[in-house]
């Protein structure tokens, strides 16, 4: 339980360095406090910050406590926080993300008539077809868990609203009779819905207002949720990695690193600041997703063609992701490429400590592409705090690069091509004092160009703030056709661990992944809608369907609905709307609350639609 603390000034006014946002509890006098300081010159001394204001709070907390030693530590923290003063007009650029304003000692000790509702769990779902993603056109209900920690409330009342373009909110109001002090109650008979808009932005954190008011009482609360995102983690066994839709992994924006959890080993720190795919034919074509020239940006050559998925359980895999992108984002130096990146994790016990990247390269260009090489940057922070003491190497003898910490406490981290060709592993010490080249002031495509294609030669750096890059090339890929190369990143305790790990992997790789064929003679030509089976049925069946490839074996996404009627034409469900890629897909629909009867399933995509029968005998 915590009571998070703003930082103003004397005036009541934010202060410069203070934090803000829909998770500020109170501020509290921050700025120019005079305080006790170690040392034996000045006892005393002003210092500024919320260092400052948060000893105030939690002061004010123990005399809450004297004053009513009955409340549990969240009664204290609401008391305090309900009983704050409203400083918002004097903060208008920070409306509603002051939380309740500034405490009020006085208030928070006499006022003992003091009501406070509070979300103890909020759920966002999909009404329809849902896999956890929000995206455009879906509409979405919100499952919300209060309590109301102070009180009795006797004709309780929440309002959502928001100020956002990208939603709109279709159901808004929710009510409910008494409760007394510390009851729980939830919104499941009513819930909040909003539908998100067409062409509504990607990686979009959309916020909402929920509005309470009991008689006299008047609260509010902030919730958001992310909608369109092109990014998802997979943490189908020890191993957590981001995957992105446009070439890069472990985080989607650089350098904030707020989208995305990195890579993390056994629930523990992330261990990754940066990753992305590199690929090339020279340094003059090189196509990346990793730092620029300029270390303060990452080159944006790829265009995403599909949200990213997670699958759990996968086809082949507990859990898989799937991302396509292609290089139309490079300007003059696209190459003509579509990427299908596929991910992997295992579950079981020899398995659960690796994550397989499988990268299909298909060459839409219309031409033959010749010295193709492609990697994969890696800027490691195995300890955030001691970077420095990073080391990267290559094991010669099991053919992998590696990443260390001289705290032999810390994990290792493994880097291996799964695929056939000529493994290249590049170390790099960020500052470029080791004879190699530097990242800190940038990372030009001549640098990539050399880490992707240098193969062994400099394979070792640290201990140092060190990157690595793993690669493979020479390839060609004739017009129209495509290359696999798959990788594996393994962490564990020590060099042993890694190894087994690879080995495993790779033998993962051969014996089960490279198995399935996914080529793109397997991927629909044509619209198809199956009929359900089993048919009649009770209460659930499956529904198959085909998207096709576009012209020039084009994947990009279309919007894909299936909807479900009665005899009558009423919609009854729908179970798809949303951006699908060409391919075969299959849809569960549960009719347990409907009765017995006839109904009917469209398929609509674009131009397309096509309608058939379906029977519920129960």
């Amino acid at each position: 339980m915590v009571l998070s603390v703003g930082n103003t000034d004397s005036n009541d006014r934010k202060s410069l360095s203070s934090n803000y946002g829909k998770d500020l509890d109170v501020c509290a006098p921050g700025s120019s406090i005079y305080s006790t300081w170690q040392s034996s010159t000045s006892p005393y001394i002003y210092l500024s910050g919320t260092s400052m204001a948060s000893p105030l709070v939690a002061g004010l907390a123990g005399l809450v406590k004297d004053k009513f030693p009955d409340y549990a530590p969240l009664q204290i923290i609401e008391q305090i926080r309900v009983n704050a003063d409203n400083i918002e007009a004097l903060n208008t650029s920070y409306t509603n993300l002051l939380g309740s304003g500034r405490v009020n000692a006085y208030k928070a000790l006499s006022n003992s008539d003091v009501k406070s509702v509070r979300i103890l769990n909020s759920e966002f779902i999909e009404t329809s077809n849902p896999d956890g993603i929000f995206e455009s056109g879906e509409e979405i209900q919100i499952n919300l868990r209060f309590v109301n920690y102070l009180q009795p409330i006797s004709n309780f009342s929440a309002v959502l609203s928001s100020e956002s373009n990208d939603v709109t909110i279709t159901q808004s109001q929710f009510s409910t009779a008494s409760k007394t002090t510390l009851e729980e109650f939830n919104n499941l008979k009513n819930e909040f819905k909003f539908t998100i808009n067409e062409n509504s932005a990607n990686n979009k954190e959309v916020l909402f207002k929920l509005t309470y008011s009991d008689g006299t009482y008047s609260d509010f609360q902030l919730i958001s949720v992310l909608i369109n995102p092109t990014y998802r983690t997979q943490s189908g066994n020890n191993i957590s990695f981001t995957i992105t839709s446009k070439g890069t992994l472990a985080f989607n924006d650089y350098p904030t690193n707020g989208q995305g959890d990195g890579f993390t080993y056994m629930k523990g720190r992330n261990l990754l600041y940066e990753a992305g795919l590199m690929y090339g034919t020279s340094e003059t074509n090189l196509i990346s997703s990793v730092r620029d020239a300029n270390p303060d940006y990452q080159s944006a050559d790829f265009y995403p063609l599909s949200f990213v998925q997670i699958n759990n359980p996968g086809t082949i895999a507990d859990q898989e992701g799937i991302s396509s992108f292609n290089d139309n984002n490079a300007g003059t130096k696209k190459l003509g490429i579509k990427t299908d990146l596929k991910t992997y994790s295992f579950s079981d016990a020899e398995d659960n400590n690796y994550i397989i990247l499988k990268y299909v390269f298909e060459n839409i260009s219309g031409v033959d592409i010749s010295n193709f090489y492609a990697g994969i940057y890696f800027d490691w922070d195995i300890d955030d705090e001691t970077y420095d003491q990073n080391i990267t190497n290559y094991d010669s003898q099991n053919n992998f690069g590696y990443v260390y910490h001289t705290d032999v406490d810390k994990p290792y981290v493994g880097m291996a091509l799964l695929s056939d060709g000529t493994t290249g592993f590049y170390g790099i010490a960020n500052d470029g004092l080791d004879g190699g080249i530097g990242v800190y002031d940038g990372y030009s495509d001549a640098s990539k160009w050399l880490t992707l294609t240098n193969g062994l030669t400099k394979a070792q750096a640290g201990p140092n703030d060190i990157s690595s890059v793993i690669s493979t090339g020479p390839y060609e890929i004739k017009a129209d056709g495509s290359i696999e190369i798959g990788f594996s990143i393994s962490a564990g305790i020590d060099l042993t661990s890694i190894q087994n790990s690879v080995a495993n992997s790779r033998a993962k790789y051969i014996n089960v992944i490279t198995d399935v064929q996914e080529s793109d003679s397997e991927l629909p030509t044509e619209y198809s809608l199956s009929q359900n089976y089993p048919n009649p049925f009770n209460p659930s069946t499956t529904i198959k369907y085909s998207i096709p490839v576009g012209t020039n074996r084009n994947l990009s996404s279309t919007n894909v609905k299936l909807i479900v009627y009665d005899i009558l034409g009423r919609e009854v469900t729908t179970l798809v709307n949303k951006q699908q890629s060409a391919g075969n897909y299959e849809v569960n629909f549960d009719a347990s609350r409907l009765t017995s009867g006839i109904y009917f399933y469209k398929l609509t995509s674009g131009a397309f639609n096509t309608t058939k029968k379906l029977m519920l005998l129960k």
